[in-house]
């Protein structure tokens, strides 16, 4: 008789089991990333925001304050890069009583804040490649990078007037070290470093392309009567800038001019048209010298995406 060589039984299942471990782990590693994405940019975009908001109330606090150990930097907004970096991430190697370990909202892995380089407002993804340009890294490994200050003139279709708007860009990369480690967006593959629009008076508005893809974040347009509120169906955060406020870029952050400087798709998107009258089944309406009643709303928990 002749001698087969063969698998048995006991094997094959073995071999079928580690095989269905691996496909496991890499559809956990590499399918939902997209989703992965959709809520560490929420974690971002919420972080920043708060520790933007905070900024601010610490120097309004310390303006009308009688504290005669509040120093002249804790009476201003950040005037630098560098200044934004301290009054944002926490410095844990500061010691107890310094100036240094006053300030930060953001908790740290690492803080680079007294030696990194400043980003430019449209960085190549080989800046994001280089450590000396990271202002610091949070303690759930997403990379903050800061931009040198810039500023945008633009039209304020409310007063009728021009306005010359101050501001930084932030650029978090979402997921640290891992890949793709770029900003540059394609169909198919978010990308995982964003950019975050910070006034100089320390208020956070989402730019660049998260703000037309549902991938990264969805809104809704408040708009609150007498005896309740009404919200709008989740769409993206430029849908809802247009549904509240139609021509009347209000608030007055121009996100329009400042968008300029990425390439997104914005010809699907058509600004709507509003009559004067404010009603309550359209939601919002701004008229002639009126500030609109509406307000836009991010909250991850109203997405049914």
């Amino acid at each position: 008789m002749k001698k087969l060589n063969a698998f048995s039984l006991p094997e094959l299942l073995i071999f079928l089991v580690i095989v269905g471990i691996i496909s496991v782990l890499m559809l956990t590693i590499v399918k939902p990333n997209d989703k992965a994405l959709k809520y560490q940019y929420y974690n971002a975009y919420n972080t920043l925001r708060t520790a933007g908001y905070n900024v601010s109330q610490d120097v309004a606090d310390a303006q009308q304050s009688d504290d005669t150990t509040l120093t002249s930097f804790d009476k201003r907004l950040p005037n630098t890069p560098a200044e934004w970096c301290k009054r944002l991430a926490v410095n844990r190697n500061a010691a107890e009583g310094t100036a240094d370990a006053k300030y930060g909202y953001i908790n740290t892995a690492k803080y680079n804040c007294n030696s990194f380089s400043a980003v430019s407002t449209n960085p190549n993804d080989s800046d994001f490649k280089n450590n000396s340009k990271v202002a610091f890294q949070a303690s759930n490994s997403m990379k903050y990078y800061i931009s040198s200050k810039s500023s945008s003139s633009f039209t304020d279709n409310l007063s009728s007037g021009t306005t010359t708007l101050t501001y930084y860009l932030i650029w978090v990369d979402l997921n640290g070290d891992r890949a793709p480690n770029t900003k540059e967006w394609k169909e198919g593959r978010p990308a995982d470093i964003v950019p975050f629009f910070v006034s100089d008076y320390g208020e956070v508005v989402p730019i660049g392309y998260p703000i037309t893809d549902k991938r990264y974040l969805t809104t809704s347009v408040k708009y609150v009567t007498d005896t309740q509120t009404y919200y709008s169906e989740p769409m993206t955060y430029y849908e809802a800038q247009m549904d509240a406020y139609g021509s009347k870029e209000y608030p007055t952050i121009d996100l329009f001019s400042i968008r300029k400087s990425f390439k997104t798709k914005f010809s699907s998107i058509s600004p709507k048209t509003y009559p004067t009258e404010k009603s309550q089944d359209s939601k919002c309406r701004v008229s002639s010298g009126d500030v609109t009643p509406c307000s836009i709303e991010v909250d991850e928990r109203r997405s049914p995406f």
